[in-house]
């Protein structure tokens, strides 16, 4: 598939982040032989920088973002904390995004509640499905729609109604 995220898109988002924008946050990364593993965004203040977040990313074999952890600065204990986490998974013409998010209590990471499959189909159109787990564990869907090859300058997306 042609839009998968790879290393090479996120040391891209990094490079283009960490030009001086004059925005309210800064950026910094841990860089290893040209991969970006972690990020980290610091808010600006009168007094400094004050640490907000940390995302972490894993790739697989192929050079594909397979995980993406985030973490938030928290002030009392001084140290980053869990978040969320984004998982990918790589298939022919199809990839799918899940998001979990950190149970303090459990000390683990949640199963994921939702899914996004995007597909793509031999004539260029991209299909994207929401998928919601229900208690038993299966998915079904929630939401969808379609973004249709660029016809001239204009991508058409169409969201068609479930049953």
């Amino acid at each position: 598939m042609d839009f998968i995220i790879t290393m090479f898109t996120v040391l891209s988002m990094y490079m283009n982040l960490s030009q001086d924008n004059g925005g309210d946050y800064c950026y910094n990364a841990d860089i290893d032989n040209g991969i970006v593993r972690t990020m980290y965004v610091y808010e600006k203040s009168a007094t400094g920088l004050i640490p907000t977040y940390s995302y972490h990313y894993d790739y697989d074999e192929a050079g594909r973002l397979s995980t993406k952890t985030a973490y938030r600065w928290n002030a009392e204990s001084n140290c980053y904390q869990p978040s969320y986490q984004l998982c990918m998974a790589y298939l022919v013409d199809t990839y799918e995004l899940s998001r979990s998010v950190w149970d303090n209590r459990a000390d683990n990471w949640q199963t994921d509640t939702q899914k996004m499959v995007y597909q793509l189909d031999g004539s260029k159109n991209l299909s994207v499905n929401i998928l919601q787990r229900d208690t038993q564990g299966r998915y079904h869907a929630v939401d969808h729609f379609l973004i249709q090859d660029a016809h001239g300058d204009q991508l058409l997306a169409i969201r068609p109604t479930l049953p």
